[in-house]
């Protein structure tokens, strides 16, 4: 889809680049190299994005080699598992909520990488609906019963740890 790495932040999933043999159906030709990467606890979009594209230019310089020497059998790929294959569309408003029974450390990169939408993350604690501006940090160490609110500042409990973030409004459900 048009924005992949929103949703891998969101969901916390593996980030990586593949460079695949093109073929009509889109997303659908063999995998010829394929990497993970790493990023930084709180990295942006943009810090995030140019780590693929540096990754991305690394591995296609090194097909190229391979290419150019006959080295192994690169060219053959691995046949994409179609059963596999998801599309998601373009990130609106509803799409920015904050899941409290994962880890504060997960929704931390998550608002770190996708603020530069310029939406609100919308958090639901017991009775109250906040909404939230940015992330400032994380910690594992600690536990919380409930939401502490400090000035602007809310400590958040998670599954895992406590997320400290600003906040704009709350809302009682």
């Amino acid at each position: 889809g048009p924005e992949p790495l929103f949703w891998q932040m969101k969901d916390a999933a593996d980030l990586g680049v593949s460079w695949h043999r093109v073929v009509h159906e889109f997303d659908a030709g063999d995998i010829l190299i394929q990497k993970k990467i790493v990023v930084d606890e709180g990295a942006t979009y943009v810090e995030i994005k140019t780590q693929l594209a540096a990754k991305g230019a690394e591995m296609v310089q090194s097909l190229l080699i391979d290419i150019e020497n006959g080295t192994g059998d690169i060219l053959a790929g691995n046949i994409q598992n179609a059963a596999r294959a998801s599309y998601f569309p373009h990130p609106d408003r509803y799409d920015f909520v904050i899941n409290t029974q994962g880890s504060a450390q997960q929704a931390y990169n998550y608002m770190c990488a996708t603020q530069n939408f310029g939406y609100a993350y919308q958090c639901q604690t017991g009775k109250h609906c906040f909404y939230l501006e940015q992330a400032l940090d994380y910690d594992n160490n600690i536990t919380l019963d409930t939401v502490e609110v400090h000035q602007n500042k809310l400590y958040i409990p998670f599954k895992e740890g406590v997320l400290f973030a600003t906040y704009t409004d709350k809302i009682s459900t």
